[in-house]
């Protein structure tokens, strides 16, 4: 469960972390990041990221402020392919992950996320608002618009997280959700 739980936080920021290894001072001073990870069996891209600009910020409460800073991550872009995505790498890095705890403290306004299940089908997900909770989900909210093949509607929040039981992520509209969407990783 532990392993679940830091998923979708792994999967989308550590790949881009772990190959220019910067710290958080470095993430918030770069604008304009863009990073593409490759498959090494098909040589197609599966991990797209990119963001205009980083910032921290020390919220206060009355005239204390916190020890923590909070990074904002502007106009988030991610694409993940599943068709390609080597699901052996991405655990991997997951579990790189599980070391690292600061990523709860980031936030993106606003968030595109793009994902292509195995069928190649894309399904499109706008956000004002995204943040990882404490429980590895990737949280949408605040006028969510997802669009697929099939429709376009708007939610006010949307969840997204890896179960390790069917390998898959699991995308939920709303707390009680009787049909999620299942994007089956591949089993490599």
């Amino acid at each position: 469960m532990q392993l679940c739980r830091h998923f979708i936080i792994y999967l989308f920021f550590i790949p881009a972390l772990l190959v220019a290894k910067p710290s958080f001072k470095t993430v918030k001073g770069v604008e304009g990041f863009e990073s593409t990870f490759y498959s090494e069996q098909s040589g197609l891209p599966y991990l797209s990221i990119l963001y205009r600009a980083a910032s921290s910020e020390r919220p206060k409460l009355g005239f204390l402020k916190f020890g923590i800073s909070f990074l904002k991550l502007e106009h988030l872009h991610i694409r993940l392919d599943l068709r390609h995505a080597p699901s052996k790498q991405l655990l991997l890095m997951w579990d790189q992950l599980l070391m690292q705890k600061a990523i709860r403290y980031a936030s993106m306004q606003p968030i595109h996320l793009a994902l292509i299940d195995q069928g190649g089908e894309l399904f499109n997900f706008v956000a004002t608002n995204g943040k990882f909770t404490s429980s590895g989900e990737l949280r949408l909210w605040d006028k969510v618009v997802c669009s697929s093949a099939q429709n376009t509607q708007q939610f006010e929040k949307v969840s997204i997280a890896y179960d390790d039981q069917s390998n898959a992520l699991i995308v939920m509209f709303g707390k009680d959700d009787s049909k999620p969407i299942i994007l089956p990783l591949p089993n490599s």
